[in-house]
């Protein structure tokens, strides 16, 4: 086994810890059997006469975000555990990388955040959004959502963590795969192996809640399906967080990285702070009414991604942005039931389509304009849903 050693004096540590035990100084790890180099010093610690304000110190955010990245960075071993194996995606924001930890001997995915020579990775604004991602991740221990093992700063500076790695696909790539008559595990009966999912991806939003955290971006390209039917709420860079108001430095962010090209399926800032992906949102949200935001919102979000399901286009819709946020204020009606969820038979019997119906009207109630007529939690939705599936025939006679 590979033991952590003080760089300093060649002790053994007993980590976490932010001095060796044995000669007191500042640790710099080695893993017996490895070469390692110390680690540079986090930007203004390179400034002489610099003093580092205590983790409990009330300055302004930017300055205790920095105060604990330094905390983490002595802390971590980013280099001496993890085999970087290749890129899986990238963003605006970072870069998910495929990687080998050594010490528990498992695979791993890292988000991994831009450099400051990218241009991004100096912003305070991303530092502290790329924190709160990780510890929402780390935060909501459920198995509907995508969980954090780790949190850190390499010896380049750049802040990382690490998560599950997952073999699957978004719930938007399944969709298209059943429009396309891929085979997939949900193309024999796809419409109720889509709403089991569905109900998952409830539970891990319904638990969020719980835990105060709302999501604010629920959307199909937000919901991961594992080649195991698991499923995983994804990307809570948006979320709102025990009722803290952090809008504006969301949308300095986002106002930065949004594409002149957005569709109703892109995330991004509009209007000057409307933050979120506006076939998706709320009217409220549309409105950028931050302090309304509660589980209605998100109940609203879930609600179109079941539209999503069932018609193949999102709720709000129109010929550009300002449009698609205007129609979001509009009532939903039901629409053209996308071809492929239902029994493959010239004639669809009458059970089918009255369970078609029910799944409908529980679609339009989550989708109210006025918020007091939703479901007022998402364990409301799954309770309704639970008690479709459980009238509905399943195979081989029905869904």
């Amino acid at each position: 086994m590979v033991l952590p050693t003080c760089g300093n004096c060649g002790a053994g540590l007993s980590l976490p810890a932010d001095k060796c035990q044995n000669c007191g100084q500042p640790l710099t790890v080695v893993l017996t059997g490895q070469k390692t180099t110390p680690r540079p010093p986090l930007d203004d610690e390179n400034e002489p006469g610099k003093t580092v304000p205590p983790s409990g110190d009330d300055g302004d955010d930017g300055g205790r975000v920095e105060t604990l990245l330094r905390q983490i960075a002595a802390q971590s071993h980013f280099e001496e555990r993890y085999e970087l194996q290749g890129k899986i995606s990238a963003g605006g924001m970072g870069q998910i990388l495929r990687a080998h930890d050594r010490i528990l001997r498992r695979q791993v995915a890292i988000k991994m955040m831009l450099t400051a020579s990218d241009g991004q990775g100096s912003s305070p604004a991303i530092r502290g959004q790329f924190l709160k991602e990780a510890r929402v991740g780390g935060r909501l221990l459920h198995p509907n959502v995508l969980p954090v093992f780790d949190l850190g700063v390499n010896r380049s500076n750049q802040i990382y963590y690490t998560m599950r790695l997952i073999d699957g696909s978004s719930l938007q790539n399944c969709l298209a795969a059943i429009d396309k008559g891929v085979l997939t595990r949900l193309i024999n009966f796809p419409l109720r192996k889509l709403i089991e999912s569905f109900v998952g991806a409830c539970q891990g939003v319904d638990y969020a809640h719980q835990n105060g955290v709302v999501h604010l971006d629920i959307k199909p390209h937000n919901i991961l399906v594992s080649g195991f039917s698991e499923v995983f709420v994804i990307d809570w860079g948006l979320a709102k967080v025990d009722d803290v108001n952090d809008s504006e430095e969301l949308a300095d962010l986002y106002r930065g990285r949004s594409s002149p090209h957005l569709t109703a399926s892109n995330t991004g800032v509009f209007g000057g702070a409307v933050i979120g992906t506006p076939g998706y949102m709320a009217p409220e949200q549309a409105r950028g009414e931050f302090h309304t935001f509660d589980a209605t919102t998100d109940v609203f979000a879930l609600g179109g991604v079941l539209y999503s399901i069932l018609y193949d286009q999102p709720p709000n819709q129109g010929q550009g942005v300002a449009e698609i946020l205007l129609t979001s204020q509009r009532p939903k009606q039901r629409g053209k039931l996308r071809q492929g969820i239902l029994p493959r038979s010239r004639r669809v019997p009458k059970e089918s389509l009255a369970a078609v119906d029910a799944l409908e009207t529980i679609c339009l109630k989550a989708l109210e304009i006025d918020r007091e007529n939703r479901y007022q939690t998402v364990d409301a939705m799954i309770v309704e849903l639970n008690e479709w599936l459980a009238s509905t025939p399943g195979p081989p006679h029905g869904f």
